[in-house]
């Protein structure tokens, strides 16, 4: 794939001028037992390409976000979204005030976050979240479509904790808090931007097909069988953004799904970074 590198200003610029005017989607099928979610880490570029990827789509239920900033809400309220917002990092000299947010032109009967960890200091300060919103109007009994964004850090630092024994502890306390919910009946879709691979330890908690997860994920399809292979969700060819819907009543082979988009698909933008990526599931009746 082929990108162009657009920096700083001017590529906030660009992506303020290319999307501003993108008109909210079309309301979603409230009967087929879908949840149509899209996922983004714009970088602080702006809810532009993610917006027009639903608008392109159609019956998007929810779009997550991360390092979305405070400012670029009233893009996505002003095209008719209500959307939750929570801060991970404050303004510095070369970044906005940013952090996940979920925007939804359904009703939001609730709104649940956790604080799952605090990593540095000053500037490099930041708060890693879980949000949850449950969903009215859906047309899926018992909604929940939540995000998180997990700490980058590198596994070979030499001071501990490293970046995996992080994401370990996030996934952990994502796991005990949602957990329960899906036991409990709720239909529960987690995306975001996990920072690892599929095969890692911290995902081990979300996968149900090779882990201990209670999470189908909407990339897992090898011919027939499920796998945990996936196709590259970024520039560079790393495999971070993921797609993840309770398995209870979903069809592990042909209920979930997830495509990435390329350049040539509506809702993508010339710069280096995250795809934008569509995912699906149909919930069937609980056993």
């Amino acid at each position: 794939m082929l990108r162009s590198h657009l920096t700083g200003t001017l590529a906030l610029a660009f992506v303020a001028t290319a999307f501003a005017a993108v008109p909210a989607y079309a309301a979603p099928d409230t009967s087929d037992n879908q949840i149509n979610i899209i996922q983004h880490n714009p970088d602080q570029l702006g809810p532009g390409p993610a917006m027009q990827a639903a608008n392109a789509w159609g019956g998007v239920d929810a779009i997550t976000f991360q390092e979305l900033c405070k400012s670029q809400k009233k893009e996505l309220e002003a095209a008719g979204y209500r959307v939750k917002w929570l801060l991970q990092r404050e303004a510095t000299s070369s970044s906005c005030a940013h952090g996940p947010a979920i925007a939804t032109v359904h009703k939001i009967a609730a709104t649940k976050s956790a604080l799952l960890l605090k990593r540095g200091k000053g500037e490099e300060h930041r708060d890693f979240w879980l949000l949850c919103v449950d969903l009215d109007g859906t047309g899926v009994a018992k909604t929940t479509v939540c995000t998180s964004h997990f700490p980058l850090d590198y596994n070979a630092e030499t001071v501990a904790p490293t970046g995996e024994e992080n994401r370990i502890k996030v996934a952990n306390r994502i796991a005990k808090i949602v957990n329960p919910w899906i036991a409990a009946g709720r239909r529960v879709v987690l995306a975001g931007d996990f920072n690892d691979g599929p095969k890692s330890r911290p995902m081990d908690r979300f996968y149900k097909a090779g882990g201990n997860g209670e999470f189908w994920e909407g990339d897992q399809r090898c011919g027939d069988t499920t796998c945990r292979e996936m196709e590259p969700t970024t520039d560079t060819g790393r495999t971070l953004d993921y797609f993840f819907a309770s398995a209870p009543g979903v069809n592990k082979l042909t209920g979930v799904s997830k495509e990435v988009l390329g350049d040539d698909d509506p809702g993508t933008v010339d710069k280096e970074g995250h795809f934008v990526i569509k995912g699906s599931v149909t919930f069937g009746p609980l056993r």
